[in-house]
C-alpha cells in the first residue's frame, strides 16, 4: 500500500476550529473522492491518557484526509479503551510512580467491526513521562490510520 505524506508545513498546521471537516453539499466529486470515510473518536473513560491519544488520533485523521465526524452518523466510530495493567514505584533518590497501561482501539462501521492494531501496552511516569506518552500516542494513531486506510480500501 502506498502512503502519501503531506509537506512538513502542512503536517504541523491544524485547521482552525471553524473550518468544516466534512465536504459541503457543493463540494466537487474529486474532493470527496480524495477523502477517507468520516471517523468519530471517543474515549471509553475520562482520563488524561485517553485525551492525549484521542487528540493525536484526531490530529492525524485530519492530516490524512479523514473527516472528523463530531456529530451525525460517522462512517466509522472509533473508541479508545484505556486499561490500567499495574502500578509500581521505581525506587531511587526520588521514587517515581510508574503506570503500566494498555491502549486498545475498537472500530465499527455500522454493524461491521473495523480491524484495528493489537492493544499497545506501555509504561510511563505521569509526572515526568509526558514526552513518552505523546510518542506512544503518535505511534498508536499512525497504526490506526493505516488500519483505517486498509479498511477503506476494501470497501
Amino acid at each position: 500500500m502506498s502512503v502519501t505524506t503531506a509537506p512538513p508545513e502542512a503536517a504541523t498546521s491544524e485547521p482552525p476550529p471553524s473550518v468544516p471537516l466534512a465536504p459541503t453539499a457543493g463540494a466537487g466529486s474529486a474532493s470527496a473522492a480524495s477523502r477517507g470515510p468520516s471517523v468519530a473518536v471517543a474515549c471509553d473513560a475520562e482520563s488524561d491518557v485517553c485525551k492525549v491519544i484521542r487528540d493525536e488520533l484526531i490530529r492525524q485523521l485530519r492530516s490524512s484526509s479523514f473527516p472528523d465526524a463530531k456529530s451525525g452518523n460517522p462512517d466509522i466510530a472509533l473508541t479508545v479503551n484505556i486499561n490500567p495493567v499495574s502500578d509500581r514505584i521505581r525506587p531511587g533518590a526520588a521514587p517515581v510512580m510508574l503506570h503500566t497501561i494498555s491502549v486498545e482501539l475498537n472500530g465499527r462501521s455500522g454493524r461491521t467491526a473495523v480491524p484495528m492494531p493489537a492493544p499497545r501496552v506501555f509504561e510511563f511516569d505521569p509526572v515526568f513521562g509526558r514526552p513518552q506518552l505523546q510518542q506512544t500516542a503518535q505511534s498508536v494513531a499512525a497504526d490506526a490510520i493505516e488500519a483505517l486506510r486498509g479498511f477503506a480500501a476494501r470497501q
